[in-house]
């Protein structure tokens, strides 16, 4: 099967990667539940994709999605500057493009979780695969964990991770005790990721399993055993 091997990289942390493969048929909404198992995010929040290429979006905001249709039918005489500005971003569901279709013009691609803390990542087509038989997705490799859910972007995790590695901060306790309940080990899990990958996302595919409510019920509780 024909797969692509990936280089996943937080602009703001560059420690924190990930190289995976995947197979080039899917879509990009199953390369963001891939990417949330692999980063140990939790998939509370908005997400979208983009490239260098177009000022295209590719969401799971559905709410953005609609207002853009609307107006792409019923385009204004004369936009008012909101108007503009929803005009000038096209969004598009994240669940009808394939990784493939968007790599076709590009070697990267462009990722933004939670628009709060707002986690922006780059994503780099490292190589072809043209007859790729291991299990897949596979994350081959990575630099250190991701930063938990709701921690309050940059400078928050900055903050976490000093309470958490040092024992004498006045906040450390409650640091562990609340990054522990958000998955967070405070180290990369490579065998526990492709465990989870394996069982969650089988070899084989035409459509990767997004079931988001899963990533909700199963994937914290995982990370805790």
């Amino acid at each position: 099967m024909r797969a692509l091997q990936l280089l996943i990289a937080m602009n703001d942390l560059p420690t924190v990667t990930r190289r995976v493969i995947v197979p080039e048929r899917i879509s990009l909404a199953d390369l963001h539940v891939v990417i949330q198992y692999t980063m140990g995010w939790q998939d509370y929040h908005l997400y979208q994709f983009s490239t260098d290429q177009d000022s295209t979006c590719y969401t799971n905001n559905s709410e953005g999605i609609e207002e853009y249709e609307y107006y792409e039918r019923n385009p204004p005489a004369v936009p008012d500057q909101w108007e503009q500005m929803i005009l000038a971003q096209p969004q598009r569901s994240a669940e009808m493009v394939s990784v493939r279709h968007l790599f076709a013009n590009g070697k990267a691609l462009n990722y933004v979780y939670d628009f709060g803390d707002n986690w922006e990542l780059r994503i780099t087509l490292e190589k072809v695969m043209e007859n790729y038989q291991g299990p897949f997705p596979y994350c081959v490799a990575g630099g250190e964990a991701g930063p938990p859910e709701d921690v309050g972007g940059t400078g928050g995790f900055m903050d976490f991770l000093e309470a958490w590695h040092n024992p004498a901060h006045p906040e450390h306790s409650e640091m562990i005790i609340w990054g522990s309940s958000m998955g967070f080990t405070g180290r990369f899990e490579q065998e526990r990721i492709n465990l989870f990958l394996k069982h969650k996302l089988p070899l084989g595919q035409e459509n990767v399993p997004h079931l988001l409510y899963r990533l909700n019920h199963e994937f914290l509780p995982f990370f805790r055993c």
